[in-house]
């Protein structure tokens, strides 16, 4: 027995290393490019903090600034904003790694007037992802751990799940917002109301079917694999380019984990990046997002005033420039220094037979033939009038054959009727003619004997 426990600890140890090995830890990476001097151009990779307000999408160009007095940044600096730019271009502070958090440098050098920061390992490593540091369980006080368990909390996540499920089945997706809402300012720890009864007042406040949430809950404290939990475990696996999910709670866009504050500016900024340009949604294209670079000088596109036409496009990591197509007519060119309808004369795309005058017009063209002749567009030619003219002659005889043939068919059909009626009425008559003398002839036999029976 006791070798089986040996067995089974390692068997467990082993399970255990063998999910360090395959788990992995992406860490999302951004890029910096040297600009100037020219003999430091170049451009390097780096790794984006888990805390700030990443410029998703966006870029941004400044001046890079290093404190020889207080490289590392983890005290105050002296001064009312001693890095604010004085130019139009921003600050960029470099600050080194070590002796504090990180989240303390970038709070220092935001104080001082610094637009960003980039935090320097001396050591030749691996990038890492810069995180804030969160209170230990040492100092988080009491409260948590007096009346409440690990397992209460993870109650409340899968109820939380559930939730998420049931509103989306209904398309209503955003009572899941509201719920967790209400829950954290209704059923806070603090005030010692973190339980499943006020759980379900939420639930009953918000209309949601508490039925359906516990169906899909199941029954925690059963000795069953939880398939909600199971699958959001599965999820956490990275696949792919995308590594595993190991801070939580953890946003996922076009399957790539999201590096920043959890703010509803940043998170929206974030997801409308990763559309594709001139698809963006409304919502991106909003001014507390993004700047419409088009209204500045029309973005440097071209533009023409008199129509009202620009082939500056807006999108959200900033704009396009693009020939635009007014009224179903696509236009032409580089979209920076023209921007002209297609000439099909000059473009020899149409009107190319012998003979033929071609004129451009807006959306289109005119070709005409010299001479007599008739331009024919759907084979690009010249033919003779005459020809047409013929036609038309041909095809008036043929309407008059056909018209004259009809009413001599009516003139024949109505004297063929009319000798058919006549032909009818005769013989009718001389039906009815023989019986009108049979019965003048029968009437004295059959008054006779009555005749004969009066004289009896």
């Amino acid at each position: 027995m006791a070798r089986l426990g040996k067995l089974l600890f390692l068997f467990l140890v082993s399970e255990l290393l063998g999910s360090f090995v395959f788990g992995r830890f992406v860490v999302e990476k951004s890029s910096i490019s040297v600009l100037s001097p020219l003999s430091l151009r170049s451009k390097h990779d780096s790794a984006i903090g888990n805390f700030g307000l990443p410029d998703y999408g966006g870029f941004l160009v400044g001046s890079a600034m290093y404190h020889e007095k207080e490289g590392l940044g983890c005290q105050p600096f002296d001064g009312d904003k001693p890095f604010r730019s004085k130019t139009p271009r921003p600050t960029i502070l470099l600050l080194d790694r070590g002796e504090c958090y990180f989240a303390l440098k970038v709070w220092n050098a935001q104080q001082a007037g610094a637009a960003a920061v980039l935090v320097v390992d001396r050591i030749d490593e691996p990038l890492i992802t810069m995180d804030s540091p969160e209170a230990s369980g040492n100092s988080q006080g009491t409260g948590f751990w007096e009346g409440y368990q690990g397992k209460d909390v993870v109650y409340e996540n899968l109820r939380q799940l559930c939730v998420h499920r049931v509103a989306n089945e209904s398309s209503q997706s955003w009572v899941w917002w509201d719920y967790v809402t209400d829950f954290h300012i209704r059923c806070s720890m603090k005030n010692k109301r973190y339980s499943k009864e006020c759980a379900e007042e939420v639930l009953k406040s918000l209309d949601l079917p508490i039925d359906k949430i516990k169906k899909c809950m199941g029954d925690p404290e059963a000795d069953v694999e939880n398939e909600v939990l199971k699958t959001e475990q599965e999820l956490q696996v990275g696949r792919g380019s995308r590594g595993d999910v190991t801070i939580l709670p953890t946003l996922v866009i076009n399957n790539v984990q999201y590096r920043g504050k959890l703010e509803r500016t940043a998170v929206l900024k974030a997801i409308c990046s990763g559309f594709k340009e001139t698809t963006d949604p409304p919502i991106c294209l909003s001014s507390d997002l993004e700047t419409n670079e088009c209204l500045e000088r029309n973005g440097g596109c071209w533009q023409d005033n008199i129509s009202n036409v620009t082939a500056c496009k807006d999108t959200f990591r900033g704009r396009i420039c693009e020939c635009p197509v007014v009224k179903g007519v696509q236009y032409k060119g580089d979209g920076y220094a023209s921007c002209e309808d297609i000439n099909e004369c000059k473009e020899r795309t149409a009107c190319q037979c012998d003979g033929c005058s071609c004129k451009n017009t807006w959306g289109s063209y005119e070709c005409k033939c010299k001479g007599d002749l008739l331009y024919i567009k759907e084979q690009d030619a010249c033919i003779e009038r005459n020809g047409s003219k013929f036609g038309w002659f041909l095809t008036f005889v043929v309407v008059a054959v056909v018209g004259g043939a009809g009413v001599a068919g009516y003139i024949f059909y109505k004297y063929r009727l009319r000798s058919y009626m006549d032909s009818e009425i005769m013989a009718i008559m001389s039906q009815y003619m023989p019986l009108d003398n049979q019965h003048n002839n029968e009437v004295p036999a059959e008054v006779q004997p009555l005749r004969q029976g009066t004289s009896v």
